[in-house]
């Protein structure tokens, strides 16, 4: 049960964040009124690239531990619950988690009006971040993985909402 309080607690925190993130956030960048669509496309790939950088960090880690380990060197599973595990375990779902961002990331620059645009690097700026807090959070207990989780996936789910129901309603006209 206390393991449940610890989750919900940092998904809880994961929501303010993500609220403040987005109340001010996007304001303090430029991004210009950008109206033609490979422009846009060219935004979405640009920071796209930035949401790469915690799957190449945490692709280093694992590589490094093994490379450095005489009993992991040859590729064999670490013991459940070390860091080379948990390192793996956050590669694992940061791989799904950048799938998910990268493409949500490109459709948003595409489908977002002109104002909105600032949301995309504010996006990316963050998953950097909660990937990192998810990171950290796991190495630390497996329950406090729960705040960097929330902060990555609550906007991905958002973008995607927003996206597919611009689809929707450009079907509909």
């Amino acid at each position: 049960m206390q393991g449940r309080v610890y989750v919900l607690t940092g998904g809880l925190c994961g929501f303010v964040v993500i609220a403040v993130w987005f109340a001010y956030v996007p304001d303090l960048i430029a991004v210009g009124h950008i109206a033609e669509t490979l422009d846009r496309l060219v935004l979405g790939v640009r920071w796209a690239a930035l949401l790469q950088v915690p799957l190449a960090l945490g692709i280093v880690a694992v590589a490094q531990q093994r490379f450095w380990s005489s009993r992991y060197a040859d590729g064999s599973a670490p013991i459940s619950g070390s860091s080379l595990d948990i390192n793996r375990r956050y590669l694992t779902n940061t791989v799904e988690q950048t799938l998910l961002a990268t493409v949500g990331t490109l459709a948003l620059a595409v489908t977002a009006p002109p104002d909105y645009l600032s949301f995309v690097p504010a996006l990316a700026m963050l998953f950097v971040l909660a990937r990192i807090c998810f990171w950290v959070g796991y190495l630390i207990h497996p329950y406090a993985r729960a705040f960097g989780l929330v902060l990555t996936l609550a906007p991905t789910i958002a973008v995607y909402i927003y996206v597919l129901t611009d689809l929707a309603n450009s079907l509909g006209a």
